[in-house]
């Protein structure tokens, strides 16, 4: 039975208590098919590098059977050693926006042996809320609003919620209700 090894890359800043990516992490761990996990964190002051484009080394820190979620971000940061990307089977993109094209075309250039969860090309084009547009008979009356005059003749209609492109996790919604 062939096990994998699994590369999460990820943005602990960000994360809060209710982040799944903790549970799931030590979840897959005790799967009988893993090799072991490393988790590469954007936040990490040594992987700016890597994210910006300028080394294709990596700075990982190995999931533990106690693996979770701290403020600090220590579980991300702690037992944190040297990696190179090339030595895993399976990549997981768990990466919160703003990404950028290029690191899109660096993540595509660099994983092209291994599995990839959450392909560039797939984040590309569905990763933004816009792409709910080619499903509007699934989802309830929405609009791509480019101005306040577009929020305003939709808000006639009925009550609406704004969510903001560029965030996630539900910060920057507004809900209107009336004037």
């Amino acid at each position: 039975m062939q096990r994998f090894r699994v590369l999460v890359l990820t943005d602990h800043a960000r994360h809060s208590p209710e982040n799944s990516l903790y549970a799931l992490l030590r979840t897959m761990l005790r799967h009988p098919r893993c090799a072991g996990i490393d988790v590469a964190s954007r936040s990490h002051p040594a992987n700016e590098a890597f994210f910006t484009g300028a080394t294709s080394s990596l700075t990982v820190t190995p999931v533990k059977e106690a693996f979770s979620y701290h403020p600090d971000g220590r579980d991300l940061l702690t037992g944190a050693h040297a990696s190179n990307p090339a030595d895993y089977d399976l990549v997981w993109l768990r990466l919160p926006p703003p990404l950028g094209p290029e690191l899109l075309r660096k993540l595509e250039r660099t994983f092209t042996t291994q599995v990839v969860i959450n392909q560039p090309a797939g984040i590309r084009e569905a990763g933004s809320k816009a792409f709910l547009i080619h499903f509007a008979d699934l989802c309830p009356p929405l609009q791509l609003c480019r101005s306040v005059a577009d929020i305003e003749a939709f808000k006639k209609r009925f009550p609406i919620v704004l969510k903001p492109f560029r965030d996630y996790g539900g910060r920057g919604i507004v809900r209107i209700d009336g004037d």
